[in-house]
């Protein structure tokens, strides 16, 4: 009995991750990225030990000048301001599979945005959900005290209010 529920278990999880890949090359050849840099901590490649686990990441961003290639700053009169609110959901399952646990998450990022450059006339404010990430196959190796990896298949839904005549949705 105890083989047959493993076979499922492992059959599941091997679907899960085919499905997953199917999914996610949608999303290869748009580019870009859904996390912001400088958001996670000093832990970010440890998996914590099996549980549920529930960590909000809180980010304000400000940005007012604008800069060329050459790094030159461009007068267009620019001011960003981005709050956002990003709980994530990870649970860390008992099992492992090749020595490393097997583990869950999902972010649901909640923001406001609103930007203003003055030489194009924009001024545009925007409140709302972004887009959810889930990852069923996040993966953990614990190889010592000091050294930790992770591994895992993001995959992202296109839920947020996103508005190509507002740019204000377009810079999450």
């Amino acid at each position: 009995m105890r083989i047959v529920a493993c076979t499922r278990f492992v059959r599941t999880i091997w679907m899960s991750g085919l499905l997953s890949l199917l999914i996610a090359s949608q999303a290869w050849a748009g580019g870009g990225q859904h996390y912001p840099n400088g958001v996670e901590d000093f832990m970010v490649g440890a998996l914590p030990p099996p549980g549920t686990y529930l960590v909000n990441y809180m980010l304000y961003v400000k940005k007012d000048s604008l800069k060329d290639n050459s790094g030159n700053s461009v007068p267009v009169g620019f001011d960003a301001k981005v709050l956002a609110e990003v709980p994530r959901l990870i649970y860390v399952s008992p099992f492992t599979l090749m020595g490393a646990s097997w583990a869950m998450h999902a972010f649901l990022p909640l923001y406001s945005a609103d930007v203003t450059v003055t030489a194009a006339k924009i001024d545009d404010t925007k409140k709302g959900m972004g887009d959810i990430i889930f990852s069923p196959l996040v993966f953990g190796w614990h190889f010592g005290p000091e050294l930790h990896v992770v591994a895992a298949l993001d995959m992202w839904a296109p839920t947020g209010n996103y508005d190509k005549n507002n740019k204000a949705s377009s810079i999450l």
